[in-house]
C-alpha cells in the first residue's frame, strides 16, 4: 500500500489492470491546495479517497469504478446498490450520495459475503439466484 497521490485516467491501460478490489476505500483524504502567492492566491480543496494503489481523486476514483462496473457488465447491480442506499439508510438524501455508497459497496463486495448483515436482505430483493447459489454452497460443505 502507498499513501502516495497517484493519477489514473478511466480506459487507460493502466486503468485496465485495476480491479474493485484494488479500489477498496481505506478511509476518504482530504488536503488544500493553493496556487498564487500574495493577494493573488486562490485556495481550493481535494478530495480523495485512500485505497491499496494510493489516494485518487474522489471524482477519479468513481469514474474507474464506474468502468470496472461497466466492463463487467454489472451496471444493473450498481443500480440495485444504489436504490438499496436509498431505502435502507436514513442519513442519505440524495441519489450522489447513494451512488458513492454504492460504489463502495461494490468495491467491498459486501453483497456476495453471506456474513453481511444487509446479504440476506439485499439478495432476496433483487439477487434471489445468489441466495440459493449460498444455500447450494453451504449444503456441499455439511459433512454426511
Amino acid at each position: 500500500m502507498t499513501y502516495a497521490t497517484v493519477s489514473i485516467e478511466p480506459g487507460s491501460m493502466e486503468a485496465l489492470a485495476i480491479t474493485a478490489r484494488d479500489l477498496r476505500v481505506m478511509h476518504y483524504t482530504g488536503r488544500s491546495v493553493s496556487r498564487g502567492y500574495g493577494r493573488d492566491k486562490v485556495t481550493s480543496y481535494r478530495s480523495g479517497v485512500q485505497t491499496e494503489l494510493g489516494d485518487i481523486e474522489l471524482s477519479q476514483w468513481q469514474a474507474l469504478m464506474r468502468d470496472i462496473i461497466r466492463r463487467s457488465g454489472e451496471l444493473k447491480l450498481l443500480e440495485q446498490l444504489t436504490e438499496w442506499e436509498l431505502e435502507t439508510t436514513p442519513w442519505i438524501h440524495t441519489r450522489k450520495d447513494a451512488e458513492q455508497r454504492a460504489l463502495e459497496a461494490f468495491a467491498n463486495r459486501w453483497f456476495d459475503n453471506p456474513s453481511h448483515r444487509d446479504f440476506t436482505a439485499f439478495n432476496q430483493k433483487y439477487r434471489p439466484e445468489a441466495l440459493q447459489q449460498n444455500h447450494t454452497n453451504n449444503e456441499r460443505k455439511e459433512p454426511l
